[in-house]
């Protein structure tokens, strides 16, 4: 990943620099994108950091300080945007996360072929879900170990989608909880 820094959890600092400069509908899309998919990474790495402790301390600090910074801005964006009031709120994030998992399935392809036929070297695996090199994600590399390539990937996309699902239904079901106790208070 060292080469190109595009992971699941360094998109949303594409997307959160590049809204800068879109027009509002566009903006409003990338929000629901860093709402929903930055919670799940910041959630992942809250339930397992091992997954970001590496070699180097620094870089250990810092992926923990933006995991922890996506789960901030999850909650800022829910209560800004007043997010959790229509399901369709979760249609943009399910395209875009769609799209740049597609972005990285074909840049782990190019790459290799680059490698094999211009002897590049170094190890590039977008998402981590490179079919050429080793699955280090928790439960995924147990399904990877039980199937293969094809089965994981749809495993991670559906999973991910579903994570989106739920945290859609847990703010729901919390706005529509805060709403029956302010009517019970007056």
């Amino acid at each position: 990943w060292h080469i190109f820094p595009f992971q699941l959890c360094s998109t949303p600092i594409y997307f959160t620099l590049l809204s800068f400069f879109l027009p509002q509908k566009i903006r409003t899309k990338f929000y629901s994108y860093l709402t929903f998919v930055g919670f799940l990474g910041g959630i992942a790495v809250a339930l397992f950091p091992i997954t970001v402790v590496g070699e180097e301390f620094w870089l250990c600090c810092d992926s923990l300080i933006w995991h922890d910074a996506m789960l901030i801005l999850s909650f800022y964006l829910i209560k800004a945007l007043g997010l959790g009031k229509k399901i369709k709120e979760t249609l943009p994030a399910i395209i875009i996360f769609l799209i740049v998992g597609a972005m990285a399935m074909t840049m782990n392809e190019i790459f290799e072929v680059c490698k094999q036929n211009c002897l590049v070297d170094g190890s590039f695996n977008m998402f981590m879900i490179s079919p050429y090199y080793e699955c280090t994600s928790p439960i995924l590399k147990d399904i990877l170990a039980a199937t293969n390539w094809y089965i994981t990937w749809i495993v991670y996309f559906t999973a991910i989608i579903l994570g989106i699902l739920v945290y859609w239904c847990i703010i729901h079901g919390i706005r529509k909880m805060s709403k029956k106790l302010e009517k019970s208070k007056a």
